[in-house]
């Protein structure tokens, strides 16, 4: 989709993209940095598992996760440090940073590495770290994940969610992953292992997959993935 068709301020901007299978990707947010562009933002081959076959009839998951970490860069160290990879992160400031080609297998998510491609959201999550922040991120109360309260916590900016969001999208219609959320039968959003997670397409938390894991709770994904334009 030409997104300059759709959007006539696009045309009078530079248009942004993404790497998918060694091609770019028109995206519609104003902040994006790739590897290739910047090639300090990429991640070690010996990091992840890298292909030269597309792996497109394969992907069919979008997981969303939190990096525990103050920002992209820190969160980039501890990616290199840990030998983990990611193939996104979205800075504090709404910039989307792309760290490796989505065809690429990324170590982010033991269990659907093979089929999915993750993003890491920045968020040091504890409110201890509230003071860190200018300006004040949001407090998120009440948050519940795995039948627990594990609120207060600190919050994804707008400007993340708005990025989340587009950069979701992006993905899902370029790699034809269902814009489709866990439920449960009243159409609310599963705060935990989802059963079904390895038969399940769409877009999922880290918390989805795993017992051990909360991020990232009190995010609506929902809303990330409604369909605006209705």
């Amino acid at each position: 989709t030409d997104i300059r068709k759709q959007d006539p301020v696009a045309k009078k901007r530079e248009v942004k993209h993404i790497w998918c299978n060694g091609q770019k990707v028109e995206i519609n947010w104003p902040k994006v940095v790739t590897y290739v562009e910047e090639s300090k933002w990429g991640i070690p081959k010996k990091n992840m598992r890298y292909r030269t076959s597309p792996r497109d009839p394969n992907i069919d998951k979008f997981v969303v996760h939190w990096d525990g970490c103050f920002s992209t860069e820190m969160c980039h160290h501890v990616l290199e440090s840990r030998g983990l990879s990611v193939h996104f992160c979205i800075d504090n400031d709404g910039t989307i940073i792309q760290l490796m080609d989505t065809n690429h297998t990324a170590w982010h998510a033991r269990g659907v590495n093979r089929n999915s491609i993750g993003v890491e959201v920045s968020n040091a999550v504890y409110t201890k770290h509230a003071k860190k922040y200018k300006p004040a991120r949001p407090v998120w109360k009440d948050v519940e994940c795995h039948g627990k309260q594990i609120g207060p916590i600190l919050g994804f900016t707008d400007e993340q969610v708005k990025a989340l969001k587009v950069l979701t999208k992006t993905v899902c219609e370029r790699y034809k992953i269902p814009l489709a959320v866990p439920l449960n039968e009243k159409g609310e959003l599963i705060k935990g292992v989802h059963g079904p997670w390895k038969t399940f397409k769409g877009v999922m938390a880290h918390y989805h997959l795993n017992k051990g894991k909360t991020d990232p709770a009190g995010l609506d994904l929902k809303e990330v993935v409604k369909d605006e334009t209705k």
